[in-house]
């Protein structure tokens, strides 16, 4: 459903992290990820303020929209991820992902 509205590429490097979802860090407290990885998306320019789930409001610049499951704390062309809302069908099934950076 959403694969036609993706016409774009943007490298997804995902933060390692723990059984319990839990950021892997090094020594010095600086995010660990795995290796890179090409993800179809589309990328919207988007200045907007958002609300995080820990009440935090932040200023981003684009929303990307994927059907590659992103989480907070993982990079989309080298930009940090915000904020990611889960996007499903009228059956609860998830259909995509929209994240903000």
């Amino acid at each position: 459903m959403l694969g036609a509205y993706l016409s774009q590429t943007a490298t997804l490097t995902r933060a390692q992290r723990r059984e319990n979802g839990d950021v892997l860090t090094d020594q010095r407290a600086a995010t660990l990820y795995e290796a890179p990885v090409t993800v179809v998306c589309r990328i919207e320019p988007k200045t907007q303020e958002v609300l995080t789930a820990d009440k935090r409001v932040i200023k981003t610049s684009s929303v990307f929209y994927l059907v590659e499951a992103v989480q907070e704390g993982d990079r989309l062309n080298g930009k940090l991820v915000e904020a990611v809302a889960v996007w499903t069908d009228f059956t609860g099934d998830t259909v995509g992902f929209e994240a903000v950076v």
